[in-house]
């Protein structure tokens, strides 16, 4: 009894240093593979599933490679908010300021979130790991995506030769935006002011234009006639009268914004293909 009392501490510290080991070695194995996991995960489109794993495996590896991995799995995923909650605050230490790679994925993060000004602020920085190109190139997509041809225009041409790879896409949407058609809300408007609907059928709004010309038309017709059987008399003739002038300086008001219409769907359907090439890289 007396002899197991002695070893009894040894057996008990070797017991533990086994454990230790053990436990040590199982470490070891869990996080490769739960890298792999998560990496499958992604390959199979499980975004969520894939950011819940690699935010377990942050809590043992804080590598910028993970944080990338992280944040790269929450843009795939669609998780904006979360993935700029999560660079916003580790960018606070400079080692992942200068990783170029987790710079992109926040900036591409800012701009699927139509947040061009934030990725702008954001360029600015200069410890971000980005190259000449890499900015320029960023910077010009922020301008596009605000429909801002004119700063986009003028860093085209002083970056010409970044934009080579892009097999002139970034120069069609530029000429488009260019010599976009425009529709004159001031003429639109003057030309109802003439003949009822006639703004509209120039703003190429040809049905609402046809019916604003038969409204007008009729109700004033209608306060002629009554006018012209009473006199200033006649209820039916100021009522129809009202009711023209109403549709009249509608019309007017309708073919100004008819014209505003035009224009801001010609922009829309450029800034969408802007967004297409943009977007199809990411």
């Amino acid at each position: 009894m007396s002899c197991l009392c002695k070893i009894l501490p040894y057996i008990l510290l070797l017991i533990n240093a086994l454990w230790l080991r053990t436990t040590s070695a199982q470490d070891i194995y869990d996080l490769p593979n739960s890298k792999k996991y998560a990496q499958h995960l992604a390959k199979q489109k499980e975004y969520k599933l894939a950011a819940e794993e690699w935010e377990k495996i942050l809590q043992t590896d804080t590598s910028a490679t993970s944080r990338y991995q992280l944040l790269r799995i929450y843009r795939l995923g669609g998780m904006f908010n979360q993935g700029e909650t999560f660079a916003t605050k580790h960018f606070s230490t400079k080692p992942y300021m200068a990783h170029a790679e987790f710079s992109e994925e926040f900036i591409k993060i800012l701009l699927l979130k139509n947040e061009p000004d934030k990725a702008r602020n954001f360029l600015a920085i200069k410890h971000t790991g980005l190259d000449t190109f890499q900015k320029a190139n960023y910077t010009f997509q922020t301008y596009l995506l605000q429909a801002d041809w004119q700063q986009a225009r003028k860093l085209y041409n002083e970056n010409q030769n970044l934009y080579a790879h892009k097999d002139d896409s970034y120069q069609s949407i530029l000429l488009r935006a260019e010599n976009q058609e425009h529709k004159s809300p001031a003429l639109a408007a003057a030309l109802s002011a003439g003949i009822p609907g006639l703004g509209k059928v120039y703003t190429e709004d040809w049905k609402d234009g046809a019916v604003a010309f038969v409204i007008v038309g009729t109700t004033a017709l209608q306060s002629y006639w009554g006018f012209r059987e009473k006199g200033t008399r006649s209820v039916y003739g100021w009522i129809f009268g009202g009711l023209a002038l109403g549709y009249y300086t509608g019309n007017i008001y309708g073919s100004y914004k008819s014209a505003n219409r035009f224009n801001h769907r010609q922009q829309a359907i450029i800034l969408q293909d802007a967004k297409s090439i943009i977007f199809s890289a990411y």
